[in-house]
Formats: structure tokens, C-alpha cells, sequence
């Protein structure tokens, strides 16, 4: 019996020899010499314990590496000359993560054909001449995500058609891959991010229910959002950006639930997006021409940054908890729901006459600022605005000449006051500012403005005979155009306009009318700046005229 067993143990000891493994500290090689010596160096090493890393520009062939059918570590392949990764057709676990990066040389992974499974993630990177990973065809597992980034050559992706278990993101970035479709199997992702891509549609993600971070999908040349209709979470932000062939987001009509910030810019539309009823993170829109479709949007959480949208799908928008900014905006109508800003409201390089469509502004917990705006007159769609958490700022408005529309704020609310550096801003004698001067909270910083506004005195003067029916009076004249060329138009609703006085900048009087009705023949002036002094019984309402041919 003792001797068939010592038999049976020299006959199995040859296959242990064969089949031992090694190197649990993993191994690097930086020279060619040290893998063509890899065999009779490690004879019989079949399974590396640890990584493995080749990294030189000197490593061109990998043939060494034969033996190799597992690594329990990472393999990484890193600024080498190699074409292909032949040598390797044993291998097949890596057990750890695959990266493949900055190997100028490689066109394919041709090698990797027995490879099936990857214990972590597969990440390929700056591989310029890389166009091909079909080799990568037995591949039924990866632990971790995909990482494809500046593979400029790689137009598909097939290779990964098999793939089972996929657990972890896909990054494809700057990448002319054409399909997503080897990932048809995919349910759930920790995110998606794509960039660069040459697609028309997503389909490949069909069966995509959850993305537990975010999603980012810019400039991929797509038409159309379909193969998204399955996904109705996600974790983390979502952003889609530069779409200008975009009409539709209805791939996304099922999300319901987005747990961070949300950025659309440089896309034409956002229709499909009706599910979305809250934002739990900040909310940036940009240059949108069509914003219907986000009708059933309720709360903001976070702050909302909005340039050069059209607003009429916010409609139900009732709710900001942070602040929101309005940059080189488009009339604000679509917003008449908004009740309460959480935090600052900034308005500032507008292509806007007036704030009308903030109608249903109520409360700002934070600062009011408007500033660098060359086309606001008036402040007019503010009237329902009744408090604010700190300062108003009011600064470097070209055209802007009143201050109505924030009369009902109350005085309590404002702390410090800033009313700078508007050049035709004459009228600021109303009742929110009048009872903040008589007894001011904070700092006051008025200069640079025009006529009764030029400075805090100038305020404070025209402020000892403040009274609500001038305010009024002032709110409803209305003086149009504004440059004029031939004709001046002039308007008082339910009041009667005793006489008009047009002067000079110096003050000589170039034209007088009493009393007026409608339109005033101006051809005869010539080009340039003007005061229009309009009196309405016992009142002078003074504003800047500019005159161009």
C-alpha cells in the first residue's frame, strides 16, 4: 500500500510542477530581456499571486509570457511599443483590474482571446491607434466598470458583445464609437458618462433601469434619446449638454427621481422630461430655445442658474431653496408660479426691458442683485415682492430709470443698500427705499447715478415729499421708443398730461408741447442724448431720451 501511494504521488508531482503558482508580491517588468527570460527565470508559473506590470517603451513582444493563465492582481500594460498583445492567449483571469494605457503602437488586443473574466475594472486610455477589441470576445465578466477614454480610432466596441456580469460605470470619452450595443444586458450602472461619441440614438442600454450616481452625456451627435425608456432613477446628477439635433428627451419620460444637480446646456429642447417633479441638487439651464418640458417641476433644492433659456415649461416651478441666477437672460414669462427664493436672486447681462413674469415672487432669503444689464428699464414685475434676507444691489444698468417694482419690499428686510453706476436710473423715490433712508439698517452706497438718484442727498431730497400717488404716476407714464428716430410716443393711463418739455443735455429747451396726447413729430432734433420733462399736475417726471437716425 506504502508503495502505490508513493506512485500515485510521483506520477500527479510533475502535473503539480506544471501548474504551481508564484510571485505573490506580482512582478513589473521594465525591458524586453526580463519577459523573454520570464520562463527560465519562473519555470512552470502559471498563476501570478500578485500584479503585473509591463512598462517601457523598450517591451514590443509578450510571447514570454506564454505560461500565463491567471493573475490574481491587475494586469497593467503602460507606455509600451507593443502592436498586439499576442503572447497572451493563456491568460485567461485577471482577477484584479485590465488596464491597457498610453501604448502608442497598439492596434489591437489580439492575445486576449482566452480572457473571461476581470475581477475589477477594464480601463483602456490613451491608445491612439487602437481599433480593434474583438479579441476580447470570450469575455463574460468584469467586476468593475469600463473605462474607454481618447481612443480616436475606435469606432466599435464589439468584443464586449458576450459580456454577462458588468458590475460598476461606463466611461466612454472621446471615443467615435457608433452602438452602445454590446451592453443590451446592462440593468444597473454606478454611472454613465459619455462624451465624444458619434451615435444617433442610445440604443444598447434598453433594459437600463438604475444609475446610482450620474449620468453625463455630452456632444455624442445624437438625434434621439431612445433606449433609455427603462431608466427611472438616478442616484446623482444628471447632465446633457451640446445636442443641438436634439428635439427630444423622451427616452427619459420614466425617470422620476433625479437625487442631484441637473445641467441641460446647448441643446434646442427638452421635451420628454414631464416625470421629473423635484430637483434635490442645483438646477443649470443653458441656451435652450424650447423649454417645454419640465411642466411637472415643482422644488428646487439647490440653486438654479438659468442663461438664455425660454421659460414658459417651468410653470409649476413654485419653489427655489437656494439662489437663482438669471444671465443674459430671455423674457422671464413661465415663471409667474415661483413664490420663494431660498437664497440670493441675481439678475445680470440681460436681453430683457423689465422682470415681468416674476409676478408671484414673494419672498428672497438672500441678497437681491441686478447688475451689467443694458437693456432693463424698470424693475416692474417685482410688485409682490414683500421681504429679502440681506442687501439689495442695484448697479451698472445703461438704460435702466426706475426703481419700481420693489416699492413693497419692506424696509426691515433690507440690510445694506447699493444703488451705483446707472447712468439714467432718475427715479428712486419710492416707498421701500424713502423708509429704508429714514432709517437704514446697514451700509448705503448711492453715486454715479442720474437726477434725484445721482446720490444718497439726491435721494433723500426728492424723499421729504415722497408720496404714493407720484410713485403711481411715475409706474404708469410710459415714454416709447426709447432710442427714438421721428416720433416720440407718450402715455398716461387715467391721467391727463399738462405739458412736455424736451431739453438739451446743457439745459436749453429744444422743444415744448401743451397739452399732449399720442405722438410728438422729434425729426427735427438732432442725434444725441435728452431730457424729457413730462408735467402731470404738480408733478415733473424727468427721463432720459436718446435720439438715432
Amino acid at each position: 500500500m506504502k508503495n502505490v501511494t508513493l506512485l500515485v504521488l510521483f506520477l500527479l508531482s510533475p502535473l503539480f510542477v506544471l501548474t504551481q503558482p508564484c510571485l505573490p508580491e506580482g512582478i513589473s517588468f521594465d525591458n524586453q530581456q526580463q519577459i523573454d527570460n520570464f520562463q527560465s527565470m519562473y519555470p512552470n508559473c502559471t498563476t501570478i499571486e500578485g500584479d503585473v506590470v509591463i512598462w517601457d517603451w523598450s517591451i514590443n513582444d509578450l510571447s514570454g509570457l506564454s505560461s500565463i493563465a491567471t493573475i490574481e492582481g491587475s494586469l497593467k500594460i503602460i507606455e509600451t511599443s507593443l502592436k498586439n498583445l499576442t503572447g497572451l492567449e493563456e491568460l485567461q483571469h485577471v482577477n484584479g483590474a485590465l488596464l491597457i494605457r498610453h501604448n502608442d503602437s497598439l492596434v489591437n488586443v489580439n492575445g486576449l482571446n482566452s480572457l473571461s473574466t476581470i475581477g475589477h475594472e477594464l480601463d483602456m486610455q490613451n491608445n491612439y491607434y487602437l481599433n480593434n477589441i474583438s479579441a476580447l470576445n470570450n469575455l463574460i465578466s468584469i467586476g468593475g466598470g469600463i473605462h474607454l477614454r481618447n481612443l480616436f480610432r475606435l469606432d466599435s466596441i464589439n468584443g464586449l458583445d458576450n459580456l454577462v456580469n458588468f458590475n460598476g460605470g461606463l466611461t466612454i470619452h472621446e471615443c467615435p464609437v457608433i452602438s452602445l450595443q454590446p451592453f443590451n444586458n446592462t440593468s444597473e450602472l454606478s454611472h454613465l458618462y459619455l462624451r465624444g461619441l458619434q451615435l444617433h440614438d442610445l440604443t444598447g442600454l434598453n433594459n437600463l433601469t438604475s444609475v446610482s450616481w450620474y449620468v453625463e452625456i455630452v456632444n455624442t451627435s445624437i438625434v434621439s434619446t431612445h433606449g433609455m425608456e427603462l431608466l427611472s432613477e438616478i442616484g446623482g446628477s444628471f447632465t446633457f449638454k451640446s445636442h443641438p439635433n436634439l428635439s427630444s428627451y423622451s427616452g427619459f419620460q420614466n425617470v422620476n427621481a433625479i437625487g442631484g444637480d441637473v445641467t441641460i446646456e446647448y441643446n434646442s429642447s427638452i421635451s420628454g422630461l414631464n416625470g421629473i417633479t423635484e430637483i434635490n441638487g442645483d438646477f443649470k439651464l443653458s441656451n435652450i430655445e424650447n423649454m417645454t418640458g419640465l411642466n411637472n417641476l415643482v422644488q428646487v433644492k439647490g440653486d438654479a442658474i438659468i442663461t438664455e433659456c425660454d421659460l414658459e415649461g417651468l410653470s409649476s416651478l413654485n419653489e427655489i431653496d437656494g439662489s437663482l441666477t438669471f444671465e443674459k437672460s430671455l423674457p422671464l414669462y413661465g415663471l409667474e408660479n415661483l413664490l420663494s427664493v431660498g437664497g440670493s436672486l441675481t439678475i445680470l447681462e440681460g436681453g430683457i426691458q423689465d422682470l415681468q413674469g416674476l409676478n408671484g415672487l414673494t419672498t428672497i432669503g438672500g441678497r437681491l442683485e441686478i447688475k451689467d444689464d443694458d437693456n432693463l428699464k424698470n424693475l416692474s414685475g417685482l410688485q409682490n415682492l414683500e421681504s429679502i434676507g440681506t442687501d439689495i444691489k442695484i448697479h451698472d444698468n445703461l438704460i435702466l430709470n426706475s426703481l419700481y417694482g420693489i416699492d413693497n419690499i419692506s424696509p426691515q428686510s433690507i440690510i445694506n443698500l447699493s444703488i451705483y453706476n446707472n447712468p439714467s436710473l432718475s427715479m428712486c423715490k419710492i416707498k421701500s427705499i424713502c423708509e429704508y433712508l429714514s432709517s437704514p439698517n446697514g451700509a448705503i452706497n448711492i453715486y454715479g447715478n442720474w437726477a434725484e438718484c445721482e446720490d444718497r442727498a439726491a435721494v433723500e431730497t426728492s424723499c421729504e415729499d415722497f408720496s404714493v400717488e407720484e410713485s403711481n404716476i411715475y409706474n404708469l407714464l410710459k415714454i416709447y421708443p426709447n432710442p427714438a428716430q421721428q416720433e416720440l410716443n407718450i402715455s398716461l393711463e387715467s391721467l391727463t398730461i399738462n405739458e412736455v418739455t424736451i431739453y438739451s443735455l446743457t439745459g436749453q429747451q429744444r422743444q415744448h408741447a401743451m397739452p399732449v396726447e399720442g405722438t410728438i413729430d422729434i425729426s427735427h432734433l438732432i442725434p444725441g442724448i435728452y431730457i424729457v420733462d413730462v408735467l402731470i399736475e404738480d408733478t415733473h417726471i424727468r427721463q432720459k431720451l436718446v435720439v438715432q437716425r
